[in-house]
Parts: structure tokens; C-alpha cells; sequence
């Protein structure tokens, strides 16, 4: 990405009103990237930055510093979700978030005169995490996504790149409908305007050719899994049918081509798996499962997900748009396609495990607003799978905090718990190291240098479920 204006609003947090200088004493510090537990540390927050790290003792407390105790308590980088879409039907999800402990979000659906904006965090009255924004998706033609800008030749592709990166985004996010030929116009104008390339494999396109052409991140595995299948050119092909039918509204047809699919990418081929894991870690293309929602997808026939108490947190229209009776093509299912369906989330969970023992490198994202997949706690889900997936929580917890900072090539600015760095933090209950389930104890996030305390996060959780309150008998 590009570095300088956006790295500027993104780590902006000099010293405001609300700056506060704050001092955790006798926390157990998480190092991340080597997965150990520091206990006994003292840690030092000044206008909005890391001051100083040290053992007890060894850090003198300012006068007048906000002093926390911090014995019992394990602190961590701020938590990012790569791949976040923060307002939905004019909900702003953002606050939720941030009581979840997500201090950054890869919002992949935006509109540009938001972009510098929503860049930098809000500790006011409403919160909000800092943001990398996209602005439109390019899609092909006919677009499948309202709001999309839609592409039909390699020129209208080179067109759409360069009115996005004037207008100041800082990806160009690609998606399902992209001949293969636009598709490869986009991706080289991109790295022409120094712009990464981001989103879906389009359905039409192989991901061996996806990450050769320079796309710096897959979204949802897409692609991926049918390039681990015995059935990637079927897949293919059964996939350009399925555009062409929903071109024509022949929805039937397009089922019939989806359910196909969904058979043949369930089944394993571990050697051709291998061979486009070596040419991601060659190209330095990495993946973002979201995990999460297949499961949400592939779970929802199970009644029991009804009950889940996050359902408070989404608004009704949302919720009932995720019973598999009124979704689509969950409505037209059969008892054999869920089955099938099992089958294949659990092949991708399998894939994961394989992609990361491979050395692929993967972020965590949730793509929270699918079905069952919840604003801000669908983070912690996300990294609960990828240990479920093989990862270790040290691993998994990588994936949402030193994984996006090496993605931006923000090292020096975000990701560990270090002096210099920016004041994103998350105060947990409970090691995460021994039980990533632990991500969800939190007990205070210090955003941009501000703290806020487990009063405050609550706050906002009740606040959110009395708005939209799920109705009991």
C-alpha cells in the first residue's frame, strides 16, 4: 500500500483533548510474534503512543498519570478484522466493534470521500477503530453487487483503476463477474498506479492466475478451494454457466451450477493444494478465510443457532434474512445439499490448516452481517477456527494483530506491544496464549492512547441490544 498520506491518517494520534497518559502496572505483556507471556511489565502510554516497556520498577510513572493495575491481566495489540464492512442499511457497526477489541478494520466496501475521514479513530462519544477503506467494487457486466463499478472491457477496467486511484483509494477490490481479461487489464493498471489489488478470485479466473497477475489478497478462499479439488476446471465452468444464468435470470440453472460446485470442491487434492501454496508464498499473496462465514452458512440448518444470545446485537430485518427459509439458494435446499455443504466447510476448514502449514500467509476477517456472523465477536470466531484448523493460539492471534501490520508494512507503527509503537491495546482477563477463547475477556481497549474501560464496552453492547431486541415468547 501506499504509505505516506494514508499511513499519516491512519497512525495520526497526536496529543488532543482527550489524549490521556496512562500507565499499566504489573501487566503480563504478550510478545505475539515469538508467542510468549512477559509478566511483571510495566507499560507507559504517552499522546497516544508506547513511551516505554519495562520491568517492575524499572519505569518511572509520570504525575498526574492514569494508573491501571494490571496484575492478573495479559495485555495485546489492538485486534484487526481484514475484512470488515462497517455500516450496513446506514448502521455504523464501528462502536461494536471497538468493544469487541477491534482497534483496526479493512473495510472492503466504502465510498471514497469517506476514505480520509474514517481513517483515523474516534474516542468521543461514539467510537470508532481506525479504517483502511476501499472505495467501489469493480465488478464485470453485468455486476451482481448494487453500487459496483461494472466492467466490460480491459479499457473500462484501466478506466475504473485510474479514477480510483485519483480519487485517493488505497486498493482496487475485484469481483465475481470479471472476465478473465479485464481482470488481467485491472490487475496490471493497478501495479502500475503502485495500487495492491484486493478481493475475489472472479469466478472465471484460476487463483494460480489470480496471484500471478500480483493480487495481494483472496478474499474467502475464493478460488482457492477448487484449486485444491480434482475439479478446478469443472469448477470454472460451472461457475462462468452460473454468471451467464444469473445474467439471463435463469436462477434454476444457476442453482443447479452452484450445488455442482459445491460437490466437486469438497473433494481433496492435497499435491495440486501444495502447488498453488507454493506460488502464493512466492508471490506474497495472502489469504483471509473468514472461516466464520461458511460456518454461519453451512450451520444455519442447525435450529440451535437461533438461539444464539449475539442475535441481540443485529438488527431484525438482518436476522430474519439469515433463517435458511428465507435466503437464497438456502431456501431451495435439500437434506443432501446441507450435507454436501457440511462436507465442503469442512474441506476449507482442512485447506486452512494446510495453506498456513505451507507458510501461506493469512489474515483474520470476518466479513461480519452474513449469516451468523457477528459484528465485533465474529473476530474472536474467526481465530477460534483457525485454531481448530491446526494453528496454535500464539499462531491464530498472529493472524489479527502482527499479520496486518506486516500486511501494510506498518511493523514500525502497529502490532506488538513495544515502545514507539501506537497506543492500540487490549486488556484481557485471561491468556490467550493458553486458550485464543480468551480474546473475548476483555477488560478495557486503549484506543489511540485513550482508555476505555469494560464499563464502557458493556455499555455499548446493552445500548446496541435494546435497539434491536429480539423479541421472546
Amino acid at each position: 500500500m501506499r504509505r505516506s498520506a494514508l499511513l499519516t491518517a491512519i497512525a495520526c494520534v497526536a496529543a488532543t483533548a482527550s489524549a490521556q497518559t496512562l500507565a499499566f502496572t504489573d501487566a503480563t505483556v504478550i510478545d505475539v510474534a515469538e508467542g510468549v507471556a512477559e509478566p511483571g511489565v510495566t507499560v507507559l502510554v504517552e499522546e497516544g503512543r508506547i513511551t516505554a516497556v519495562g520491568e517492575r520498577g524499572t519505569v518511572g510513572l509520570p504525575v498526574g498519570a492514569t494508573v491501571i493495575d494490571a496484575s492478573g491481566a495479559y495485555l495485546i495489540p489492538g485486534l484487526w478484522d481484514m475484512h470488515a464492512h462497517l455500516v450496513w442499511g446506514g448502521w455504523d457497526t464501528s462502536d461494536l466493534l471497538v468493544a469487541h477489541g477491534i482497534t483496526g478494520a479493512r473495510d472492503l466496501w466504502g465510498d471514497l470521500a469517506d476514505i480520509e475521514r474514517r481513517s483515523r479513530p474516534r474516542t468521543g462519544d461514539t467510537l470508532a477503530p481506525r479504517v483502511v477503506m476501499a472505495g467501489a467494487i469493480v465488478d464485470g457486466s453485468p455486476s451482481m453487487i448494487p453500487g459496483a463499478v461494472s466492467v466490460a472491457t480491459p479499457e473500462q477496467g484501466r478506466a475504473a483503476v485510474d479514477s480510483l486511484a485519483e480519487g485517493g483509494a488505497p486498493f482496487i477490490k475485484v469481483y465475481d463477474a470479471l472476465a478473465p481479461e479485464v481482470y488481467a487489464a485491472i490487475a496490471a493498471r493497478a501495479q502500475e498506479r503502485g495500487l495492491p489489488t484486493v478481493g475475489h478470485v472472479p469466478w472465471r479466473v484460476r487463483a494460480a492466475d489470480a496471484t500471478d497477475a500480483g493480487q495481494r489478497s483472496i478474499e474467502h478462499a475464493f478460488g482457492v478451494l477448487p484449486a485444491c479439488s480434482p475439479g478446478e476446471e469443472a469448477a470454472i465452468a460451472n461457475s462462468a454457466e452460473a454468471l451467464d444464468s444469473i445474467a439471463s435470470q435463469n436462477m434454476p440453472a444457476a442453482l443447479g451450477a452452484f450445488l455442482q460446485n459445491l460437490r466437486l470442491i469438497a473433494r481433496p487434492d492435497s499435491a495440486a493444494c501444495r502447488q498453488l501454496a507454493s506460488r502464493l508464498v512466492a508471490n506474497d499473496t495472502w489469504v483471509v478465510p473468514t472461516l466464520v462465514v461458511l460456518r454461519g452458512s453451512w450451520l444455519r440448518d442447525d435450529a440451535t443457532v437461533r438461539d444464539d444470545p449475539r442475535l441481540a446485537y443485529v438488527p431484525a430485518e438482518m436476522r430474519a434474512g439469515w433463517l435458511p427459509e428465507n435466503g437464497f439458494p438456502s431456501r431451495f435446499l435439500s437434506s443432501e445439499d446441507w450435507a454436501a455443504g457440511h462436507a465442503m466447510y469442512a474441506r476449507a476448514v482442512e485447506v486452512v490448516g494446510q495453506l498456513h502449514a505451507w507458510g501461506v500467509p493469512i489474515l483474520a476477517g470476518s466479513d461480519a452481517g452474513n449469516p451468523y456472523t457477528f459484528f465485533g465477536s465474529g473476530l474472536h470466531d474467526e481465530l477460534e477456527l483457525f485454531v481448530e484448523a491446526g494453528m496454535s493460539p500464539a499462531e491464530a492471534l498472529q493472524t489479527a494483530t502482527v499479520n496486518p501490520a506486516r500486511f501494510f508494512n506498518w511493523t514500525d507503527e502497529f502490532g506488538a506491544v513495544e515502545a514507539g509503537k501506537v497506543a492500540d491495546l487490549v486488556l484481557l482477563g485471561a491468556n490467550p496464549l493458553d486458550d485464543i477463547s480468551n480474546v473475548r475477556e476483555i477488560d478495557g481497549v486503549v484506543l489511540g492512547g485513550v482508555w476505555i474501560p469494560r464499563a464502557r464496552l458493556d455499555a455499548i453492547k446493552a445500548s446496541t441490544a435494546d435497539l434491536f431486541e429480539v423479541p421472546r415468547e
